[in-house]
């Protein structure tokens, strides 16, 4: 299952690149497209993130996920996990000793120093922890920085790499 919230598209470029990837494998692939009950423009959702933790989705196609082998859920970088995402991960229910890979998306770029540290990983991470899940990989993809966009050399090979991780955990 490949679940992801996308604002602008960029982190959906992600989820159908890396679907495409473990189709190529042999995979079968689910998508579940995390949606907001309402979407609010860049700054709504700047200041909402500030207050907030979580944010009301839409009814899930896969709220039971216990059925798939493994799970990869993709969010734009808010600083911290987005709203729509965040509430995906509590509302899902069968994640418990899941093996999930975690993707997302900012204008950034990935060899930034703090970037282990930095709150999309801890957030995501422990939202998932939380939930009984084990993240067994993680991806990185600018949407803005030529060297690391979706088309970049570096990418293709992050996303390949992401997909190894993920198949043979």
């Amino acid at each position: 299952l490949i679940a992801y919230y996308s604002r602008t598209k960029n982190t959906e470029k992600v989820a159908l690149v890396v679907k495409k990837e473990f189709e190529k494998r042999g995979h079968n692939i689910e998508i579940e497209k995390i949606k907001p009950v309402k979407e609010h423009h860049f700054l709504t959702w700047f200041l909402m993130r500030c207050f907030v933790w979580e944010t009301d989705i839409q009814p899930l196609k896969f709220n039971e996920v216990s059925s798939f082998d493994r799970i990869c859920i993709g969010s734009p970088n808010w600083t911290v996990v987005s709203l729509p995402a965040a509430r995906y991960i509590k509302e899902i229910k069968g994640i418990e000793d899941k093996k999930v890979g975690i993707f997302y998306t900012s204008g950034g770029f990935p060899q930034e120093p703090y970037l282990e540290f930095y709150l999309p990983y801890g957030t995501f991470i422990s939202r998932i922890k939380k939930q009984g899940g084990r993240v067994i990989a993680k991806l990185f993809i600018s949407s803005m920085t030529p060297p690391w966009k979706i088309e970049s050399k570096y990418a293709q090979k992050a996303i390949k790499e992401f997909c190894d991780k993920v198949e043979k955990a």
